[in-house]
């Protein structure tokens, strides 16, 4: 299970939007989300976001 990197609690994972339209310089891209929330502190976090920005 993930870890909030903002309160170090579980995150489990949500129902978030199907896909995510990313706009970068050379156009858009358009990928699928991983999102989770943490119920502690309501952060939303959007892993597959992170992971396609960083080029995994």
């Amino acid at each position: 299970m993930a870890i909030c990197p903002h309160c170090d609690d579980p995150l489990e994972l949500s129902v978030g939007p199907e896909e995510v339209t990313v706009h970068r310089d050379d156009g858009t891209e358009t990928i699928e989300p991983d999102v989770f929330t943490c119920h502690s502190c309501d952060a939303v976090l959007f892993a597959t976001v992170s992971r396609e920005l960083e080029g995994e």
